[in-house]
């Protein structure tokens, strides 16, 4: 048995690389705003402290909603980027991997079949 690592790095090309590693940064940055949002929503529970003004108070909830939003925008580009690339980088590699098994099946003796069940092909 091939280790997959071997058998995706051996049969992809540079855009397949390019598209890979792309998709594993993006999945990386798409999993950072989870982290982001929960500190966010604490200083949402910060500003509710002391006696401050009413619109000094929806000043600040209206900063931290505006970063949530931006962040939340970022989570989807990134997931969408993630999934994406990893899908086209997948087929790719996919179709090379049936391509090259064809040819090494193809390319055994004739005796060879005549021990080899068609089922296991």
């Amino acid at each position: 048995m091939v280790p997959y690592g071997k058998l995706v790095w051996t049969l992809a090309d540079k855009q397949d690389k390019f598209l890979f590693i792309g998709g594993m940064t993006s999945s990386i940055l798409c999993g950072l705003g989870l982290p982001s949002f929960v500190f966010l929503f604490g200083d949402i529970a910060d500003s509710f402290e002391g006696f401050m003004p009413p619109d000094e108070i929806l000043d600040r909830i209206t900063n931290v909603a505006k970063l949530l939003t931006i962040i939340g925008l970022g989570v989807w580009l990134f997931s969408y980027f993630f999934f994406t690339m990893m899908q086209i980088s997948s087929e790719s590699i996919g179709a090379k991997t049936k391509v090259a098994y064809l040819k090494s099946i193809l390319s055994q003796e004739v005796a060879w079949f005549d021990h080899i069940n068609t089922s296991e092909l």
